[in-house]
């Protein structure tokens, strides 16, 4: 058999205490990936023993985890399967220390969408808001 073509230009695009969003270029529709990761390193830096973990496969060439904990080591590795094919070789991310805590949250939105709160602030009650833009803040 072929062997499914590995995973290219894996990188981290998104790191918190919490979560981790990375991406690869897209092998083909044909294709699917399956993911894993693995603690390197105790919090104390000493190294850990664990294995690597499946997150499962996507069919996308992206990731997405809200699951990680504070202040822990990881890698993460991608291999391409598809029917037909050998799985690929695994590409694996450089080690990650997520942070202590995290000053954002983010999602796998693909749209934003205003909060009840600031429409009926701005638009119904009138108040003002912030001008990111223009108002200074002390």
């Amino acid at each position: 058999m072929i062997k499914a073509p590995s995973v290219t230009s894996l990188e981290i695009e998104k790191l918190s205490s919490h979560q981790i969003k990375f991406r690869w270029d897209d092998a083909g529709e044909n294709f699917w990936y399956n993911v894993e990761y693995k603690l390197t390193k105790t919090k104390d830096g000493l190294p850990s023993s664990q294995g690597w973990q499946s997150l499962g496969y996507t069919d996308n060439n992206l990731y997405y985890t809200d699951q990680l904990s504070p202040l822990q080591y990881y890698k993460f590795r991608v291999q391409t399967v598809g029917e037909g094919f050998t799985p690929s070789d695994w590409i694996e991310t450089e080690e990650i220390q997520t942070f202590e805590q995290s000053v954002f949250n983010f999602t796998q939105m693909q749209q934003l969408y205003l909060s009840d709160v600031f429409i009926t602030r701005k638009f119904k009650n009138q108040e003002k808001v912030y001008d990111f833009s223009k108002d200074i803040f002390n």
